[in-house]
């Protein structure tokens, strides 16, 4: 009777184990697609904001290429913008000279040379009402001097259709992840990244630079299984589709497992950026600790009542054999 019992309560061990591992690696599973679920979405209405964004200001700029520019009209354009990453406006002549501008600090704008710039030589052959967002560079005057920002630039053309210049914003590429970007984090390890669609890295929270492109990095910094994530990030750069990936990548503490997400930011034709969003899977497991204490819990009940009802079941057996044995003793037939 004794190896009975012991019998059922290790059977009872043996399946409440079995359940913790088998229920505890569901929910790790669960975890994981849910915390790549909420990636993606959140990436995804990122990336419709910022492109909202930029397409509105490249609608005010196209409009005020066509007005009159001198500095009061530049400085009442900015202010329409007051809070937002756009800081400052200049107006070029037809060599690319900076001719005016305002900025929200009402700082001084020195009259420097932009004639290097890729939105001055886009300027030059660009139609009229036009513009487009360009890529991160370092401003040389105004507010945002010596200072990250991407620039949305529109042409100036007079009546006659002959070139004039080029009216350019400075979105201020801090105040842009501060606010577009880093309310997007779900963890205080998540990584938020801007990123062109040739690999160069606008933007990271964490890790890359401003301007690195992150196949290199990669080629630089081999790994184990790096040549199938170049691979799938070349093929992925390509498309201009969302996305997410399960990865395994060197950390500061060594290796590290990723989920992250992405999703393009739409430009204009064939030319995009991607809004990334990397996080620990540890720091998506640290959830697991109220599921697991709930599946100790409902362990612990019902081992407690197949224990109480091995108990009773062991006792009426007992009674059973019991009063056999008595009978037999006294002779007394059942």
């Amino acid at each position: 009777m004794k190896s009975l019992v012991l019998f059922g309560v290790a059977l009872v061990i043996g399946l409440g184990a079995a359940f913790y591992v088998l229920l505890g690696r569901g929910a790790v599973d669960l975890l994981v697609e849910q915390t790549q679920h909420r990636e993606q979405v959140i990436v995804r209405s990122g990336a419709a904001a910022m492109a909202a964004f930029f397409d509105l200001a490249g609608r005010s700029m196209s409009m005020a290429a066509g007005g009159k520019l001198d500095n009061n009209n530049l400085q009442i354009l900015v202010d329409r913008w007051q809070g937002t990453p756009l800081v400052g406006v200049i107006v070029t002549d037809e060599k690319g000279i900076v001719v005016g501008g305002a900025n929200q600090a009402r700082a001084p704008v020195n009259l420097v040379s932009v004639a290097d710039r890729d939105y001055f030589q886009w300027a030059q052959t660009a139609q009229t009402g036009s513009a487009q967002v360009f890529e991160v560079v370092l401003s040389r005057t105004g507010q945002s001097q010596g200072q990250y920002v991407v620039t949305v630039a529109s042409p100036v053309i007079d009546e006659q259709g002959k070139f004039k210049g080029v009216l350019t914003a400075a979105v201020l590429l801090s105040k842009l992840t501060e606010l577009y970007l880093q309310p997007l984090k779900i963890s205080n390890q998540t990584g938020v990244h801007l990123i062109q669609n040739d690999g160069t890295v606008l933007y990271s929270s964490v890790g890359l630079k401003t301007g690195e492109n992150i196949l290199d990095y990669v080629h630089k910094h081999p790994f184990l299984g790096s040549d199938v994530l170049v691979k799938k990030a070349e093929d992925g750069l390509k498309k201009g589709e969302e996305g997410k990936l399960n990865v395994v990548w060197p950390g500061g503490e060594g290796w590290q497992r990723y989920l992250a997400a992405y999703s393009p930011i739409k430009l204009e034709e064939g030319r995009w950026w991607y809004l990334v969003m990397t996080t620990p899977v540890d720091d998506a497991l640290a959830f697991m600790g109220p599921i697991y204490v709930r599946i100790v819990g409902v362990f612990a009940v019902v081992f407690l009542g197949l224990l109480i009802y091995a108990i009773r079941l062991a006792k009426y057996f007992a009674f059973k054999e019991a009063r056999k044995y008595e009978h037999l003793t006294h002779g007394i037939k059942e």
